[in-house]
């Protein structure tokens, strides 16, 4: 039996790589004579760093960053291509993990600390850098990110906007030529996570703010503000980009690397799956194991298990799907996309006590399921499926 093992992270309890390992297990428990191949993956956010250096045979290195209230912490890059290539994870430096629930709040969280990844990109003399924005604990727009990078974002009177996305309403001009010179030696791809744009109904505040910590009136003053933000875009760098898709993701920070930098905003799956060799892996496997923290209407839009099954129906190849929860109000829709979906948490059990069980659920409903496939001989349908032979 040929197996692919391609999943998500559980977040706030395992890395891809800690998955895609406790699956790994299981599975040889089950039936040791399987070919078993490892491709942990991230559709930009967690795990999008450990992923590429891991199938890369890249390198890791901390960096001392500021976190999204301004405090110093270590964040790690990764360096593929023999240093030609930086792999940056705007989590690793402003993520929402990095705070406490209390602290949460997007009017002052500020993506300094992704600039001070980039510039540490810079000065190890990479060529290219990629830059996965999922998971922020921010809405400002990239202006944080930018202001590290010796952009200036000032107000009627000529003073520097403070950090976060609060104080943008009063953003009177960009000047973009204090930036730091060697970024236009450079190639900037940002990995998406979603694809919603800047403003409007869809836009980063109306759909993430309140994730991040805002309550109504919070999110209706983010979005007047990335909306002014655009039109500062506009104005002083003729970059109009508002209703652009992917702009909106990490709170807007894609826009500011796009509208600033020149960046160019990619699918993270994408990205992901071309530097892992992904749909080589397919080509030669019978059955493909994936899992994700949880399980909903977003993961229609582009996650990585999705976008994971997508791809291997193109090959015929049955995919399982592993989920810390699932929202059955999206169960039909899902299932149309995945040969079968295995809640790992047994019921009753509270999501603060599940999480530190994560790796014992997660093996003990893999084992289950392979003794079903190796027990009956083959996998579950899909049309044109693969021998497992």
């Amino acid at each position: 039996m040929k197996v692919l093992i391609a999943p998500d992270s559980f977040k706030g309890s395992l890395s891809s790589v800690d998955v895609a390992a406790t699956m790994a297990a299981a599975v040889a428990e089950v039936a040791p004579g399987s070919l078993i191949t490892e491709i942990p993956l991230s559709d930009g956010g967690e795990g999008f760093t450990a992923a590429l250096v891991r199938a890369a045979g890249g390198t890791l290195e901390e960096v001392a960053v500021h976190d999204p209230l301004m405090r110093p912490v270590k964040a790690v890059m990764g360096l593929l291509d023999h240093g030609r290539t930086a792999v940056i994870e705007m989590a690793a430096a402003s993520g929402l993990e990095l705070l406490t629930p209390e602290e949460y709040d997007p009017r002052t969280t500020s993506t300094y600390g992704t600039g001070e990844l980039i510039r540490a990109a810079l000065e190890k003399g990479c060529r290219r850098i990629l830059v996965g924005v999922g998971g922020s604990a921010t809405v400002d727009g990239g202006v944080g990110a930018i202001q590290a990078l010796g952009g200036r974002f000032v107000d009627r009177y000529g003073h520097e906007l403070p950090p976060g996305g609060g104080a943008l309403g009063r953003l009177e001009k960009i000047d973009l030529t204090p930036l730091d010179k060697r970024l236009g030696k450079v190639a900037i791809e940002v990995a998406c996570d979603v694809t919603n744009p800047l403003t409007g109904p869809e836009g980063a505040a109306v759909v993430y703010a309140p994730q991040k910590g805002a309550d109504a009136a919070t999110t209706r003053l983010l979005a007047d503000n990335l909306g002014h933000l655009a039109e500062r875009f506009k104005a002083d760098l003729q970059k109009d980009i508002a209703s652009l898709p992917r702009t909106g993701a990490a709170g807007g920070l894609a826009a500011g690397l796009a509208a600033c930098l020149g960046a160019t905003l990619r699918n993270g799956f994408e990205v992901v799956s071309e530097i892992t060799g992904l749909e080589k892996a397919l080509r030669k496997t019978n059955l493909v194991l994936t899992g994700e923290g949880h399980t909903d209407r977003q993961t229609l839009y582009g996650k990585a298990p999705y976008s994971l099954a997508q791809m291997a129906a193109q090959h015929g190849v049955p995919v399982i799907l592993f989920t810390g929860g699932m929202d059955m109000e999206a169960a039909d829709e899902l299932m149309q996309v995945f040969t079968g979906i295995l809640p790992i948490n047994p019921a009753l059990m509270p999501v603060e006590e599940a999480l530190p069980k994560t790796a014992v659920h997660l093996r003990f409903t893999v084992i289950q399921v392979m003794k079903l496939v190796v027990e009956t001989g083959h996998s579950p349908s899909r049309k044109k499926r693969k021998d497992l032979s």
